[in-house]
This record gives C-alpha cells, sequence and structure tokens, in this order.
C-alpha cells in the first residue's frame, strides 16, 4: 500500500494547476480507430500460403535452436543455445498502480480470446491470449505458465477449446480476428504438454480455395466424440482432431457469395447454431450482413434461419453471437438461445439488439436490448443498454447461467450488464473505470471479446477483455451493487501486446537507475517499470491509459530519474512527463504540432530520441497528411519542423515535399537516429521509401527503393520498417535497413499503378545494407541463418558496426559479424519484436513484444533487477519431479549472463541468479504443480 500512496500524494502536486485541456480525463483505446490506421499503412497483402511458410519456418527454427516437442533435459536444451546469455522476461507480471483520469489500483494483462475451465478439476484454467499463446493454472490463478511458447511457432491465438468428455484433449486455432492472422489447427491430448499439427482449414468459396487466417470460435460436442466445429474467416468447418477440416455445406444465396464466420455453438444432441457475416463480391452483393444456420444432423446439412428473426431484421445485423442456455439443451426442439447482435449505420457500428428463441434457433424476438431502453443502474459511459456502442464489431461477449437460463450475462466495450429475466431487464456489473465514474461497481477492463462460466468447485464467471481475466463467484446470487470482481488472476500473466520501448542508457548518469523500462501497449496505455516497490521488478505501473504507441526517453537524468519520458496519445500527440513517467505525470506535449484531433496527427504516434544530442532530451515525431511534416524538440522546447527545403526524392524531384519513387506523396511510417552523430536522422516511407538528413533536417536525401541494386536489378520491397546506422559512419550514408512485407514487386516507375509482385525469395530476404546512402541495397540473409520471414524492428550495437539485432516476426536473431551470420538466443518465444532497445554502453539489450511483453538479454551480472520468477518446471512436462530438481541443483550458482541460466528455476529474489532460496522455495512445492 505504500507505493499507492506515495504516487497519490505526488499527483497531488503534479495535477495541481491545469495542464492542457482534457488532459485529465480518461483515454479509452478506439479500435475502430486503431484498425482503419492499420489498414491505411498496410502495403501488401499476406496470403494464407505466406504465413503458413512462416509458421513452418518458426517450428524449423525451434528444431534447430534446440527445443523440440519431446521432454528433455532443461541442460541438454540450454547447452545448444548460444554463448550471448539467456532471454530474461521482465514482465509486467502486476501493476501497483494505475492512472486514467484518476489514480486507481488494478491488475490487467493482454487481450483474452478465449477461456476454458475444467469440469471437475477447479483449480485448472486454460486462458487463450491474442498474441501471448495459451497459458495454464493448476491453482485458479495464483500462479500461471505459458505452455505454447516454443511449441507451435506462433502466439497469436484465435481460439481454444476443450473436450468436456476427455478435459484434457484440447483444440486450438491460431490467427486473433483483429490483429495477427495466422492459419494452423492444432490439438493435445495430455493437456498441452505436447501439440499435434498444424493442419489447415481450406474451403472453397466462390470457386477458388481459401485458407482460414483467424479461427473465432470452437465449439466440441460434449455427447459425441471427436465432433469438432470450427469458425473462422473462411467460413465453417467439421473437423476431428486428426485429418483435415471439411467446410460446412451452409447454404449461400449465390455462388459469388461467402461466410465469415464468427459464432458456434451447440444446442441439444445433434443440433448446432452458427452465425457469421455474408459477403458477395458480385455488383449489389451482401456486404457483411447477418448469415444465420442451423444443423439437426450433426453438422452434416444446414438450413438459413436468419428468416426466423423479426421480419427485416437480419439484413440490418452485421457480426453476432450465440449462446445457449445449457440447461434447455437437453433437445435441440427446445433449447434456449440468445443472439447478441450488432448493426451499423453512417454514423457507425451499435448494438442492434439481442434475440432470445424458445425452440432451438428456428423463430427469434427481439428483446429491446439497445439504445431505446435503460439498465436499473446507468453510468455516464453507459445510459443504455448499447453495451457494444461504436465497437459493436469489435467487443462482444454474452454467456447463459448453465443452472438457470433466465440469468445470462452481456459484455461489451465499458461496461457488463446482467439479466435475471431472460433479458427482460438490465443491471450493470462491471465498468471499466469505476474509480472515475464513482459508480461503486467493480472493475472490469473495456472491450469484452469472452465470457464462459466454470461450474467445477464454486460456480464461477469469467470475463475476458483487452486487458485481460477477471473473475466473479457471486455474480448470479447477490444484487448487481453488492457483485464482486477480482482482477488477481491477472497477476503473473505476461500477455501484453507492446508497440514500443525504452530503457537505461547505460551511461554513467543513469548508474542509479540501470532497470529502467518503459513500454507503449495497446490498450494497457503506457507503462513504466517500478523498481522500488516490493511487488517486485517485473512490475509495471499504468502512467496513462488507453493505446500508447510511441514511447522514448532522455539521456539527461534530473536528480535519479530522466529529465524526461515521453508517450503518445493516438490522434492526439506527444504526452511528456518530468516526473520520471509516474502515473498521472504525463501532460500532452503539443506546442508547435497541429492541433489534436487534426487529420494530421497519427493514430500510431512515432517518437525518436536523439540520445547524441548535447542537451540530452531532444526527440523527433511526424505528422500525417495533409501535414506530413517532421518535427524535433530541443531541450523540452516546443516542436519546429525540420523537413528542410531540400528534399532530393528517388523519383530525381528536389523541393519541400517527400516522395516515393513514382512521384506519389510519401506517407511517413517510422523514425530513426544516429547513436554517436547529432542530426543525422532517417525516416522510412511508403513504397519502400528512406529518406536521411545528415544536417538536422535541412536537407533530406531519398534513397532508392528499398531492396533494389541498379547494377543487377529493380526489384524492390515495401514496408520499410527498421533501420540501424553504422555507429562509426557520422555521415550516415552506411545503414541497415529491413521490411515486413511478403512479395517483392518490380520498381520500375512505369509499372507503379500495378507492379508485378512475388513472394520474397530466400536469397532476397528482408534484411539489407548499404555504404552509399541507399543508391544500391545488398541482401543479407546471413548464408541461412537468418529466416526469411518479415522484419519488424532492426537496432545495431552503438559502440560496434559489426553487431546487429534484428526483431522478426518470430523471434530476434543477433549478428556479431556484420551479418555473415545470425543466432537465435534461448528462452524468447516464437512473437513478434516489435521494438528492440540497447542501451549506450551496449551492456543491456530489451525488447517489446506483441502479445509477450518486455524481455532483457545478457544483463549485466547482479546489476539488473530480476524479471518473472519461474515456477520450477525446467522440462515443462506441467509436474514439478524428480528431473526438475536435478536440473536446478545443477544450475545452482548461474545468472543469466550464462548459457546455462534457466529462468524458470529462478523461482524467488530480487536478482537473475539460481541460488539456496530457489533450491528451498522448489523443495517446498515438490511434487506438485506449476
Amino acid at each position: 500500500m505504500r507505493p499507492f500512496l506515495l504516487v497519490l500524494a505526488l499527483l497531488c502536486s503534479f495535477r495541481a494547476g491545469a495542464q492542457e485541456e482534457g488532459d485529465d480525463l480518461p483515454e479509452a483505446d478506439d479500435a475502430v480507430a486503431r484498425e482503419a490506421a492499420k489498414r491505411a499503412l498496410e502495403e501488401g497483402e499476406f496470403t494464407a500460403e505466406a504465413r503458413f511458410r512462416m509458421l513452418q519456418i518458426a517450428r524449423r527454427e525451434r528444431v534447430r535452436a534446440g527445443r523440440t516437442l519431446v521432454r528433455e533435459s532443461a541442460l541438454a536444451a540450454l547447452s545448444a543455445a548460444s554463448s550471448n546469455g539467456v532471454w530474461v522476461n521482465l514482465g509486467p507480471t502486476r501493476s501497483d498502480v494505475q492512472f486514467n483520469g484518476v489514480v486507481f489500483q488494478a491488475q490487467d494483462s493482454g487481450r483474452v480470446r478465449s477461456i476454458v475451465p475444467h469440469p471437475t478439476e477447479p483449480g485448472i484454467l486454460y486462458l487463450a491470449t491474442a498474441g501471448g499463446g495459451v497459458w495454464k493454472t493448476f491453482d485458479g490463478g495464483r500462479s500461471w505458465e505459458p505452455i505454447t511458447d516454443q511449441k507451435l511457432g506462433s502466439t497469436a491465438i484465435g481460439a481454444l477449446a476443450m473436450d468436456p468428455q476427455a478435459p484434457d484433449i484440447l483444440y486450438l486455432g491460431l490467427g486473433d480476428p483483429f490483429d495477427t492472422k495466422q492459419p494452423g489447427l492444432f490439438r493435445s491430448l495430455d493437456g498441452g504438454l505436447s501439440w499435434e499439427g498444424p493442419v489447415q482449414a481450406v474451403a472453397t468459396n466462390a470457386g477458388k480455395p481459401a485458407t482460414a487466417q483467424s479461427v473465432r470460435d470452437i465449439a466440441v460436442d460434449p455427447v459425441a466424440n471427436a465432433h469438432v466445429l470450427v469458425a473462422t474467416d473462411v467460413g465453417l468447418f467439421v473437423w476431428d482432431g486428426v485429418s483435415a477440416p471439411k467446410q460446412a455445406p451452409l447454404p449461400l444465396a449465390s455462388a459469388t457469395a461467402t461466410a465469415a464466420m464468427w459464432s458456434v455453438a451447440w444446442a441439444g444432441p445433434g443440433t448446432w447454431l452458427a452465425s457469421g457475416q455474408l459477403f458477395d463480391r458480385s455488383a449489389g452483393g451482401t456486404q457483411g450482413t447477418l448469415g444465420l444456420w442451423r444443423s439437426f444432423d450433426d453438422g452434416q446439412t444446414w438450413s438459413d434461419i436468419s428468416n426466423g428473426l423479426p421480419p427485416g431484421e437480419a439484413p440490418q445485423i452485421f457480426r453476432a453471437s450465440l449462446a445457449v442456455a445449457p440447461s434447455t439443451a437437453v433437445s435441440g426442439e427446445t433449447s434456449r438461445v440468445f443472439l447478441l447482435a450488432a448493426g451499423a449505420n453512417a454514423t457507425g457500428a451499435f448494438q442492434k439488439d439481442l434475440y432470445r428463441s424458445e425452440d432451438g434457433g428456428k423463430t427469434f424476438i427481439a428483446l429491446g436490448v439497445n439504445a431505446t431502453r435503460a439498465p436499473d443502474n446507468p453510468i455516464d459511459v453507459q445510459r443504455n443498454l448499447d453495451l457494444l456502442q461504436q465497437q459493436a464489431s469489435y467487443n462482444q461477449a454474452i454467456a447463459v447461467d448453465p443452472e438457470d437460463p433466465n440469468t445470462l450475462f452481456i459484455g461489451g466495450m465499458f461496461a457488463a450488464a446482467r439479466s435475471q429475466d431472460g433479458g427482460m431487464t438490465w443491471s450493470l456489473v462491471g465498468d471499466w473505470l469505476p474509480a472515475f465514474s464513482g459508480s461503486g461497481l467493480p472493475y472490469v477492463h473495456s472491450d469484452h471479446h469472452a465470457m464462459v462460466f466454470g461450474m467445477a468447485g464454486q460456480k464461477t464467471l469469467y470475463f475476458g477483455t483487452d486487458g485481460g481475466l477477471f473473475a466473479s463467484t457471486d455474480a448470479t446470487t447477490v444484487p448487481a451493487a453488492q457483485v464482486h470482481v477480482s482482477d488477481q488472476m491477472n497477476v503473473g500473466v505476461v500477455s501484453h501486446l507492446v508497440y514500443q520501448v525504452a530503457c537505461a542508457k547505460g551511461t554513467p548518469e543513469w548508474s542509479a537507475n540501470p532497470g529502467f523500462v518503459v513500454a507503449g501497449m495497446q490498450d494497457n496505455g503506457t507503462r513504466v517499470r517500478n523498481l522500488a516497490t516490493a511487488s517486485g521488478p517485473s512490475t509495471f505501473d499504468q502512467s496513462a491509459g488507453g493505446d500508447a504507441v510511441g514511447v522514448a526517453v532522455s539521456r539527461a537524468i534530473s536528480g535519479a530519474t530522466p529529465a524526461a519520458v515521453l508517450s503518445s496519445s493516438p490522434l492526439r500527440g506527444p504526452l511528456r512527463s518530468g516526473s520520471g513517467g509516474l502515473p498521472g505525470s504525463f501532460i500532452l506535449f503539443k506546442p508547435g504540432l497541429p492541433a489534436a484531433g487534426s487529420p494530421a496527427i497519427p493514430f500510431f504516434v512515432r517518437i525518436a530520441s536523439d540520445d547524441a544530442a548535447a542537451d540530452g532530451q531532444t526527440f523527433l515525431t511526424f505528422t500525417d497528411p495533409p501535414d506530413s511534416v517532421i518535427y524535433r524538440s530541443v531541450g523540452a522546447d516546443a516542436w519546429t519542423p525540420i523537413n528542410g527545403t531540400r528534399v532530393h526524392s528517388p523519383d530525381g524531384t528536389t523541393g519541400a515535399l517527400f516522395k516515393n519513387y513514382a512521384g506519389g506523396r510519401a506517407v511517413f511510417h517510422l523514425l530513426f537516429t544516429h547513436p554517436r552523430a547529432a542530426g543525422v536522422y532517417a525516416v522510412s516511407a511508403s513504397h519502400g521509401g528512406i529518406f536521411v538528413t545528415p544536417d538536422g533536417g535541412t536537407t533530406w536525401n531519398g534513397a532508392n527503393v528499398l531492396g533494389t541494386n541498379p547494377q543487377r536489378r529493380v526489384t524492390g520491397i515495401k514496408g520499410a520498417t527498421g533501420l540501424a546506422f553504422d555507429p562509426t559512419d557520422p555521415t550516415g550514408t552506411r545503414f541497415w535497413a529491413a521490411s515486413d512485407q511478403p512479395d517483392v514487386f518490380d520498381a520500375t516507375p512505369s509499372l507503379a499503378a500495378n507492379p508485378p509482385t512475388q513472394p520474397v525469395p530466400d536469397d532476397y530476404g528482408h534484411l539489407f545494407f548499404t555504404s552509399d546512402g541507399g543508391q544500391s541495397w545488398q541482401s543479407v540473409t546471413g548464408g541461412g541463418t537468418l529466416p526469411n520471414v518479415p522484419i519488424e524492428s532492426l537496432k545495431g550495437d552503438p559502440n560496434d558496426p559489426n553487431v546487429l539485432y534484428v526483431g522478426t516476426f518470430i523471434g530476434l536473431y543477433k549478428s556479431t559479424d556484420h551479418g555473415a551470420t545470425f543466432t537465435r538466443d534461448f528462452g524468447l518465444p516464437f512473437v513478434k519484436v516489435t521494438d528492440i532497445c540497447v542501451s549506450e554502453d551496449g551492456a543491456s539489450l530489451v525488447v517489446g513484444t506483441y502479445g509477450r511483453g518486455v524481455w532483457q538479454l545478457n544483463p549485466t551480472a547482479g546489476g539488473i533487477a530480476a524479471g518473472a520468477r519461474g515456477k520450477g518446471d525446467l522440462d515443462f512436462d506441467q509436474k514439478l519431479d524428480g528431473f526438475d530438481l536435478i536440473d536446478l541443483t545443477s544450475a545452482l550458482g548461474t545468472s543469466s549472463t550464462s548459457p546455462s541460466y534457466p529462468p524458470e528455476a529462478d523461482l524467488v529474489g530480487t536478482s537473475n541468479q539460481i541460488d539456496d532460496a530457489d533450491l528451498a522455495a522448489f523443495l517446498a512445492r515438490f511434487g506438485g504443480r506449476p
């Protein structure tokens, strides 16, 4: 409690005077704007074939790195690792304090896709996350273990389900529908210890093959063995868990129509229901309206039941979610079914209604659960029953009490609600920010995606949101005002979706704070590592809410904290803290920039720090069209444009505009600074564009399209994502650059409107080096040691031009010989590495991942605070047994700078070292579960 009171006292002084208007209002993420901004930046389409090839590469890399699916000694695996140290997961595992318009205490984790309780063991629960893989607990959420980090080749989960007759059998589908797509279905027969697969779900749509890239829902027949239905982006499939899934024969209106599925439900013996969205690419065809089907013969045949809705309703519905009252599913003819439906109009999405059926889905009535009615206890952000609100196509969750068909729950954007009379009247039971609203309702993070009851032991309702997992044991039994929801099950689940990280600089001034990390996260705000708390150094406090993308930290120190920490607010602009990033200390940092809300302010606000600048707190950012300006702030002063007037574009023109190779306006993507030469910057742009300034922005020189070499080829690649300057070249003409795109294209300007493309060849790859400012590019593949997969981030060692760190879609690779060879260090999951931070002394490497939080490699022995604590399961067989004991005792005395250090054996303490305290902690749990 002491850290909370300390921060609260400090906030009183920080917030005493008004800052910029709107600063004190809570930040809500905007999933609709986020998706639109992401689409606007996309320059190529990842085919299912390209994504599945990447999955196969990841699985080969797993074997090459010495990590296989079979049980093995942890030390045997570690002996195969490189000698560069072992990755340590820094967290976040928890928070002491959060700020979002007001200070509060809460625990969050990353976005949830599925929650799977065990039917008879109350301690066992599985949590499938959008980017962090699958997690398992044996003790009701007091401790968690990730069970897919090294086993699948991807951590992007779409859905997870269990066979209720044989609970060790799990069915898993890859591909988050809102983010990282990925083909692949897996089955486990041993509770997630090992996985069979992957197999692909391939449909025939409009006469053409289409492979599923996201699994939205999986349902297992509770009375028939190995009978599974899978809802995907390309259709509905019936699967036995072994062979290739078979496309369900859904009746469609025309030969050109397709169905993207969202929900599937068992409604009684032999009876299934499925919902999706209909698309027809022909002129005048449907564009995302509701599809609703029923099968009475276990999925062999299907009938369209959308006409069972009230007349005229189906064409007004888009996405919808199904829920069957389990206590009524004794017969498919009499089961009670609910359909939660989204609608849309010219102003956006909304909750169309909730529909109820008493005959297994043949006919439905509308219950009027929408903006026309109010809950019994409205709050400021939820005055009516439109719980889904403008994100109705994104956040939907519904569950029915297994024992009472009249009790059901809905989760939407800001709130969760309960009805105890079959959907006729409603009360709110969860609020996204009760500390701000004063509602008195329990905290449940915004944006609901999953909701399920656990019936083993005490009946428990689980909520899955953008902010993780929440649980209530009294949601069905007490008045709404007395419902208690716990957020404590999030502690230890490191599934945060990180966009960007900044870390301690490693200079003498930073010696008092070497473990500093700030991260920008998807809907988990700006998180700053709290090294002063008794809760442990894997604590990251939320200093600002909503989505946070760009972050940066000054080299300059004020006392024992950074002079400036920058973060960002989508569509508003950069934020600045002069108090080390303490919760509530960030204010909008806008002088000189377009006004908040201007179309020039990006959703993905990017920030870079010029660490070579003399003042120690020089930062860069940019704006979108129509402004399209690069700005710099020196010494915490106002932002000033540094576009200059001499922009030499790759189309051969010189002027004030940044242009692409074909003469069109370039759109900025990312910013980069030279580690040793002040004023040497680069910006990546659309169409494979890169612009470099050697003089602080007076002149910008456009490189030729990334990957091209005029002496040999005109083949280029778009999507420049990473750039690293040679630290020994102050002119900025020698640098590395990388791409995240799956295809190369013919960069002949005359073909720019529709250039021919092909998949990236293995000898071309995604990493390039130039020694002439980008006039020509050399492919760097490391002789095949750098996998041919998209690259998301890139960073060089500030002191050694031969050392390069490459953050790919499947992990991080390191070269110490200028790209001749690459190695993969042990421990990091097969996850997208979104950002890399290297300290100025080169001794510390911190990365942000999209789904598995923040990691550190090669920390200085004894000088860096510990990360997330291990569970003692060194061989990952979900038991704490003699094999683990042997491996742990063999590792005594090792630290994270040693290749034989196993993080899973580091159970307690504040340093990354295996010692007697870890052995004692293990022995206290010997014979149990992790």
